[in-house]
Order: C-alpha cells, then sequence, then structure tokens
C-alpha cells in the first residue's frame, strides 16, 4: 500500500535525481528553497518504505501552488500520481487555501482535468540560447528597489510572495533585473542558476508593454 510522508532535508539525493530525470535541470539551491518555504507542505511517496514519487506545494496567502509532481517510471499508471495530487490538495485545503494552481505539461492535463482543475491559461515553455542584447530602461536590482518590486508583483500576482522574492534575489542577484520609465517600475525578472541552465521566473510586466517584456 503506497504511504506518504513530509519531505525531508535527507531527501535531497532523490528529489534531486527525479527532477533532473525529467530534465528540469534543478539543484541543491531550488531543493533548499523549499524545504524553506514549504516544510511541511512537500511529500514523498512510498511503497513497502521505498521511495518511488514526490509532489511540492507553496503557499502564497490564499493561494496554493502545486508542481514538482514526479513518479518514477516504473510505478507509473497505477494511480499514485493521482494520490500525490489528492494528498497534496488535501493538505492545503486544510491549510485555508482558496485557490489552487499549477501549472501542466501537456501529458498530464487530463489527470489533473480529473481532479476539477480547468483550463485558465497557456503556460508555455521555451528553450533558447542565451545571447547578450543592449536593452534600455533595465538595470539590475539593487536593495533599494525590493519594495517596488514587491507592489508591482503583488499588482499582478495577486497575493503577496515578499520571502520567496527576497530569496530567490539572494541567491542570485546578478540574474535579477527591473525596467523603468520615468523612475517608475514596470516590469522585473529574475532568474536561477540551473544545471546547464538559468531558469526564468518570476517575471513580471505590465501587459500593456510587450516592448518591456522583451
Amino acid at each position: 500500500m503506497v504511504q506518504f510522508r513530509v519531505m525531508k532535508p535527507t531527501d535531497s539525493s532523490f528529489f534531486l535525481r527525479l527532477a533532473n530525470m525529467v530534465g528540469w535541470g534543478m539543484t541543491q539551491q531550488d531543493f533548499n528553497r523549499i524545504i524553506k518555504f514549504s516544510p511541511n507542505g512537500s511529500f514523498i511517496a512510498l511503497d513497502n518504505g521505498e521511495k518511488i514519487g514526490v509532489v511540492v506545494t507553496t503557499i502564497y496567502g490564499k493561494i496554493g501552488w502545486i508542481g514538482n509532481l514526479i513518479v518514477l517510471p516504473q510505478y507509473r499508471k497505477r494511480g499514485i500520481g493521482s494520490s500525490l495530487m489528492l494528498h497534496s490538495m488535501n493538505h492545503l485545503q486544510e491549510s485555508g487555501v482558496r485557490v489552487i494552481r499549477l501549472d501542466a505539461v501537456q501529458e498530464a492535463i487530463p489527470l489533473y482535468r480529473r481532479l476539477g482543475f480547468r483550463d485558465e491559461y497557456w503556460s508555455l515553455r521555451h528553450m533558447g540560447k542565451g545571447v547578450k542584447n543592449r536593452v534600455m530602461r533595465t538595470r539590475l536590482i539593487s536593495d533599494r528597489d525590493l519594495p517596488a518590486v514587491y507592489i508591482i508583483d503583488h499588482m499582478y500576482f495577486k497575493s503577496h510572495r515578499r520571502p520567496i522574492l527576497d530569496y530567490t534575489y539572494s541567491q542570485n542577484p546578478e540574474l535579477c533585473w527591473a525596467a523603468w520609465e520615468d523612475n517608475n517600475i514596470i516590469g522585473y525578472i529574475m532568474g536561477k542558476d540551473g544545471v546547464g541552465n538559468v531558469r526564468v521566473g518570476p517575471w513580471i510586466c505590465d501587459p500593456l508593454r510587450p516592448d518591456i517584456a522583451e
């Protein structure tokens, strides 16, 4: 019978093995961030004591987010992914969140729809080679810029996530940039070092300014 327990710091190697098995390029820094901000909200699935799957939840005020759902290939098609999802959904509901969101890869969409999730918008994933460009009206984020970052982030994300923004900025300040117009922030972007890549996000911009998003 499959059982669940809270993911612990000692699960680092298992989590990273699964995450990189599916090509996410995650690092120890990513795992540390999960443990820091969701110490009781990420779960390991066990089959007779063997670790076979994982799921991560994060709470932003009244918004709950589910991610990093992975099951070992030899244990798939047995309902373990569904069970992990239900376990994480119960945790979020018991924690008082009002809305649960997630990103979905194409092959997982039927599962999430069966669990009651509805399509909200396309969340595209892109890969490309980094090239250096001349960009106007942007500068590296500094400590004094962070209050403005919090404001524009809350304006569009609709919930406070200052601690995670602070942590992301502290880990890779050289990858955190903001765009300004008349001394007003109109967008920001943060990056995280991965295994052989840099992952972009969070990334917030005035939707009426696609030129700034670019």
